[in-house]
């Protein structure tokens, strides 16, 4: 997709007649010769909230909160980081067009430190698909999760 949408942000979404899961890789020939990191994401009804884990922008990491909004209408968000050890959480809200993707990059509020990524749709009856990437190395290593969701959610979807 590099040479197709560099410097894009952009979402998939995929569609079938029968249950499926879509997954995501990310290749480095260089460090992983033929071979990649896939990441499994979620079937089912996209849920509101999201958790993530510990990102990181200090000692040459970089880490992303990328949003999708899958509905025919803008969503508002609310992205907060919550800096390991406790500390101020650091929260802004912003809003994404219809069927669109937006990528925060976590540098832009904590320049150097760790802080771990809670997400929320601002409007109920919209909901979003959130994975946190993080990359090292010069963007020679790199990784991504969905995080976690709400328990009440989990037995839902």
């Amino acid at each position: 997709m590099n040479d197709s949408l560099a410097d894009t942000d952009f979402s998939t979404e995929v569609h079938g007649s029968s249950p499926i899961i879509a997954e995501r890789s990310m290749y480095w020939e260089q460090i992983l010769p033929g071979g990649g990191l896939p990441h499994l994401h979620r079937t089912g009804k996209p849920p509101h909230d999201f958790y993530l884990p510990d990102g990181q922008t200090s000692n040459g990491y970089e880490t992303y909160t990328c949003v999708q909004n899958p509905n025919p209408g803008a969503v508002h968000v609310q992205v907060s980081y919550l800096p390991q050890g406790g500390g101020k959480t650091i929260t802004f809200t912003d809003e994404i067009a219809p069927n669109s993707r937006k990528t925060y990059s976590m540098g832009d509020k904590i320049p150097s430190g760790r802080a771990s990524v809670v997400v929320q749709s601002l409007d109920g009856a919209r909901p979003i698909m959130v994975e946190r990437s993080m990359y090292w190395n010069s963007r020679g290593v790199g990784t991504d999760t969905i995080g976690g969701i709400e328990t009440s959610v989990m037995s839902t979807v």
